[in-house]
């Protein structure tokens, strides 16, 4: 066979050349494009270096330590004295190390002060990535600050500066503290870099400031009508579209769920009614949360604000300035006419919790308006994108409709709701193409009416779709997939359309079968 250093001189540098990195650069006179500029290659095998060339760069035993501390050379050609060069050149090589190290050192600083941690996994990935000689410091930001929602917060400390947030653990609230990682060991212990750091933050924090109380000046209800202006998809109108055929199929889908249905319809129109507002144009990752605030903000009274917001000089309320908290300012709007403070909840918590589940490891609403909102904004995104042809491939789903559908399947399951899946998808498709537009904001004019028809009906349906998903995740709960066929058709050969109905029949299925009779099958 071949010497295995000619076959590593051979498979790196096409590696290297194929790497598929979501985003990378080029530089110098070469074409070779890597996630950042390479500037040497160490690459040993058996005490010997392994020659070859990458982007004009020959390979050899020599890298360099932390860039700044000198980054003098080192020479290694095993690894047994590359990791304690590395160390001694303050490079800590192991990743997962570096990640122990500023998880426990973020833990004793925040328990040195009373206060805790906000632990953030993938944060946490990702300074350990950002760091060679992670240094673990914690910084202060001014109280006034703590009357945005903890989540606006905790958005501009990890999208825009990577900072950890700490809370208070006897109220649970965030602490006008927070954790950061610096690359380096300081000469005077860091009071220069907290410095910067938290005048960088405190910037930051008077951007959201502004936009919060920006965006609390215009009423939701203004909101909703700009969404008219904002395309949801080519083909599919626009936001506003989407937004009134959720409502009016929020309102079919109430009354299974045990909401009630005026609410649900409210709840579904005001639903995207932040993606309009300067909070959520800057962290996007906010949307519905932030409609959830702003909600409550404008249409609770004057007495539950008073008791669901921090008090006036209790917890978080700022001493340097006299500004009005942001969970309580004045109403912009009266409370809507029939509707109690439970009413004006619901809504707001429907509001935030209509995009859940995002992922596997998220929870479903189970809130009964929450419920009937969640299920309709997914059943119309799937609809809308069979009805233009968007269906998911064996090679993609561009549009995320697999999650879609995991995401209503397991809301329904979760929440054990009896619904009829078949009777939501013929209401939504109905909105689409089958009343006029005036009335839900159909994207379809006549001529196109019969091509989304087709598309509906084609295989595979939407129905079919849901069956092929509720078998994936059936089976990745350890069911058989002979049993899940089983159960997933009636006795007339028509698909079952009640999934908790499928669920209790396979469940039953799988009891008989551990029976003496069903063992003799």
């Amino acid at each position: 066979g071949r010497a295995t250093a000619e076959i590593i001189a051979e498979a790196v540098p096409a590696i290297v050349k194929d790497f598929p990195w979501p985003k990378a650069m080029r530089w110098g006179e070469g074409d070779l494009t890597w996630v950042r500029p390479l500037m040497s290659v160490l690459c040993c095998f058996d005490n010997e270096v392994v020659p070859f060339e990458i982007g004009g760069i020959a390979s050899g035993d020599e890298t360099r330590g932390h860039r700044s501390f000198g980054a003098r050379a080192i020479h290694a050609r095993n690894f047994d004295k590359y990791v304690p060069a590395l160390t001694a050149a303050k490079v800590m090589l192991d990743g997962k190390a570096r990640a122990d190290l500023i998880a426990a050192d973020a833990k004793t600083l925040c328990e040195a002060q009373g206060l805790a941690l906000v632990e953030d996994k993938g944060l946490l990935a990702e300074v350990s990535g950002l760091t060679e000689w992670p240094v673990v410091m914690m910084g202060a930001f001014d109280e006034k600050f703590l009357a945005l929602p903890d989540e606006v917060l905790t958005a501009a400390m990890r999208g825009h500066q990577k900072y950890f947030s700490v809370k208070n653990p006897k109220t649970g609230r965030l602490a006008a503290k927070f954790v950061f990682v610096a690359n380096i060991e300081a000469t005077d212990g860091g009071a220069a870099m907290r410095k910067g750091y938290e005048r960088v933050l405190t910037a930051r924090l008077s951007d959201a400031w502004y936009l919060y109380h920006q965006d609390l000046k215009r009423p939701l209800e203004e909101r909703v009508a700009d969404l008219d202006r904002v395309t949801f998809f080519e083909g599919l109108g626009s936001v506003g579209d989407k937004a009134r055929r959720i409502g009016s199929l929020a309102k079919e889908i109430a009354p299974e769920v045990g909401a009630d249905p005026e609410a649900a319809k409210k709840a579904a129109l005001f639903a995207k009614a932040d993606l309009t507002t300067g909070m959520v144009y800057e962290f996007p990752e906010l949307q519905g949360l932030m409609g959830r605030y702003y909600y409550l903000a404008q249409h609770s009274s004057p007495l539950s604000r008073s008791l669901s917001g921090r008090g006036a000089g209790g917890e978080g309320a700022s001493t340097s300035t006299n500004i009005p908290r942001a969970e309580s300012p004045s109403p912009l709007s009266p409370l809507p006419q029939g509707a109690g403070a439970g009413d004006v909840n619901a809504i707001a918590d429907a509001i935030r919790d209509h995009y859940a589940p995002k992922g596997a490891d998220d929870d479903v609403p189970t809130a009964p308006v929450s419920v009937a909102v969640a299920l309709a904004d997914k059943i119309d995104t799937l609809t809308a994108f069979w009805a233009i042809g968007k269906k998911p491939t064996g090679s993609g789903d561009p549009f995320a409709l697999r999650r879609a559908a995991l995401g209503a399947i397991r809301t329904i399951l979760e929440t054990g709701s009896r619904i009829s899946l078949s009777k939501m998808l013929i209401n939504s498709a109905d909105q689409l193409i089958g009343v006029p537009a005036a009335r839900v904001g159909s994207p379809f004019e006549d001529a196109a009416r019969l091509d989304a028809l087709a598309n509906l009906q084609s295989a595979p349906t939407i129905m079919e779709f849901f069956h092929e998903r509720l078998k994936v995740y059936l089976r990745d709960k350890g069911r058989r997939h002979d049993h899940i066929d089983a159960v997933l058709t009636r006795s007339d050969g028509s698909l079952e359309d009640d999934l908790v109905l499928i669920v209790r029949k396979l469940e039953a299925l799988e009891g008989f079968l551990k029976t003496d009779d069903g063992a003799n099958l």
